[in-house]
């Protein structure tokens, strides 16, 4: 793909999610919603001069009778609530049109933290390459509604992705008996958990990366009973050296502890090279400071090729960026990307990258 073959796909799919905006009300428009949400959902429709003709506070069941009734003579409009892989696929085997059918939130809750959106196209070379290493058609679905999400303002429905996998744990990998397991962003420990459920126990080794004071102790008083487990109070980064960090204590939200400039507290940085052991399997979910972690594994990717999952929506830039420091550390990578959030908003947006 070219450059300019990017920019014309974007702006043709840019058009298109305007124009689906623009025929909400084109027609009757029947909402789906759970109870507990219908009266944030009004509240919300009215601040988005949205209107429904009907509200259906049903089940799963019924939902389906009444689509079959309807057909494409209607909108259907689900809540995040209400709306399931299960059902989504469901409705798609109705062989309804997927113009006919919106997804959406309750309320104003899609942040844009990507305001500077003449960025994606001064980059369009490096989204391009890339599209280029992207593994499956899925991963391309996926990285094009991302720039859609970043080329627009806050619209009231979105593009539905079902998962196809547990995050952090593609169908790709393959698990040995004998992993070492680099957790970077350990939070509470509930990846880890996850980890040792997948390997059934078997495994050789986990290393857990955890910076924040607050998130360091929830960690650890959850994961005391793991064996073969090391736990480190440190910010996985390029240097083992002293770095600024701002907590949980200062940050604005709660659980966005990061490597900043102006920090709080001073933490320690680890650079994964130096582990007495290199890890076959990376988790990062550290808050923008991805590429300077990879930097810091360099050896370990181009040597050992460990299975890597890299969170990739921190920062605007990231969402290229990180991928191809990926391929830059080792070529022969293959790449997918994925949004766990099915895409409500762009947070856990994830690069996997593995060798077969």
């Amino acid at each position: 793909m070219t450059e300019k073959g990017f920019i014309q796909e974007l702006n043709r799919r840019k058009e298109a999610y305007v124009e689906k905006s623009r025929l909400f009300n084109s027609k009757r428009t029947l909402l789906f919603i759970k109870s507990e949400e219908k009266e944030e959902m009004l509240n919300f429709s009215k601040e988005n001069q949205i209107y429904f003709d009907q509200i259906f506070e049903i089940v799963e069941e019924e939902i389906l009778e009444i689509i079959k009734l309807h057909k494409d003579e209607v909108n259907y409009f689900f809540s995040n609530g209400i709306m399931t892989d299960l059902l989504y696929n469901k409705i798609m085997n109705l062989k309804i049109n997927e113009k006919n059918i919106y997804v959406g939130p309750t309320k104003n809750t899609y942040v844009d933290l990507y305001e500077r959106r003449d960025n994606i196209y001064s980059n369009a070379d490096k989204i391009c390459k890339v599209f280029s290493y992207l593994e499956d058609i899925k991963s391309k679905e996926v990285y094009w509604n991302i720039f859609v999400r970043l080329c627009l303002p806050y619209q009231y429905h979105y593009y539905y992705e079902p998962e196809d996998f547990v995050q952090y744990f593609p169908k790709d990998f393959k698990f040995t008996d004998n992993e070492i397991y680099l957790d970077a962003g350990v939070y509470d420990g509930k990846n880890i958990h996850q980890f040792i459920e997948k390997v059934e126990n078997y495994y050789k080794y986990i290393y857990g990366v955890e910076a924040d004071p607050n998130n360091y102790k929830k960690s650890r008083d959850n994961l005391k009973l793991i064996e073969r487990l090391e736990l480190f109070q440190k910010a996985l980064h390029i240097e083992n050296e002293e770095i600024s960090f701002l907590s949980t204590d200062s940050s604005s939200k709660k659980g966005n502890a990061h490597v900043q400039p102006f920090g709080d507290i001073s933490v320690y940085g680890l650079k994964g090279d130096n582990l007495k052991e290199r890890p076959t399997f990376i988790k990062m979910d550290i808050e923008g400071s991805e590429k300077d972690a990879l930097e810091g594994l360099r050896d370990t990717i181009k040597d050992n090729c460990p299975k890597l999952a890299v969170c990739i929506y921190h920062f605007q830039e990231d969402f290229w960026e990180v991928p191809l420091k990926i391929i830059e550390l080792n070529p022969s990578y293959k790449l997918m990307i994925r949004n766990h959030e099915k895409m409500f908003c762009l947070i856990e947006s994830v690069c996997y990258a593995y060798i077969n």
